[in-house]
């Protein structure tokens, strides 16, 4: 059964049309480079210092500790995590494999952005800083790693599945997010920037062709 399924080859129909996703990939880098101008242009008491404060003073509860766990799986946890998925879903079926690790380029797109933008952390001065990151903030890489994994774990699946899947990473991404502008690592606009740059890459990733010799090491 489980080979059948990995030499099943790339259902087209359940991509969906690649027109949506390429229209839905230009929206959402749209909506990013907004973003990069509001957290950039906009002083920070517009927008992105009362919302962090607001985030800060909040009683999260149980919670809290959920959003320090998330905070705590930079770095190899997450690589190791990102890597374990897709050698999961590459023998699952390999065509969805290929897609995800794809989109795990997205976290590559994080790195070089951080580089371009070059916007500072938040500093200890303006926020409650309890945990300090290295380099750049914008955009927020574990929001750009939640993201991606979410969405392509979602796509393709049954829709039971899919419900039950999307549920939870929803859950676990928002954890994250809100998590790290909490822990002082990021600015709200940070976070939100890494959503939109995974979500827009994962629809890029859906809309085009996987290429044939791909699919032949598999079904060939």
């Amino acid at each position: 059964m489980a080979a059948a399924r990995a030499r099943e080859p790339e259902p087209a129909a359940r991509r969906g049309p690649p027109a949506v996703w390429l229209l839905a990939a230009a929206v959402l880098l749209a909506l990013l480079a907004l973003d990069l101008w509001a957290g950039r242009a906009l002083r920070l008491s517009v927008l992105d210092l009362p919302l962090e404060r607001l985030v800060q003073a909040t009683g999260w509860g149980p919670l809290a500790l959920a959003m320090d766990l998330t905070n705590r799986s930079g770095g190899w946890p997450q690589a190791l995590l990102g890597i374990a998925v897709t050698l999961c879903l590459l023998v699952w079926r390999w065509s969805a494999g290929l897609r995800l690790a794809l989109a795990a380029l997205a976290s590559l797109w994080d790195t070089l952005l951080k580089i371009a933008v070059q916007r500072p952390r938040p500093s200890a001065n303006l926020v409650h800083v309890s945990q300090t990151s290295a380099g750049f903030s914008f955009p927020s890489g574990h929001a750009v790693f939640f993201t991606w994994l979410a969405v392509m774990l979602v796509v393709g699946r049954g829709r039971s599945a899919r419900a039950l899947i999307w549920s939870a990473a929803v859950a676990v991404l928002l954890l994250a997010a809100m998590g790290r502008v909490w822990a002082g690592a990021h600015w709200p606009t940070d976070v939100v920037g890494g959503i939109l740059l995974a979500l827009g890459w994962c629809c890029l990733v859906q809309a085009l062709p996987l290429p044939a010799f791909l699919l032949r090491i598999r079904t060939g």
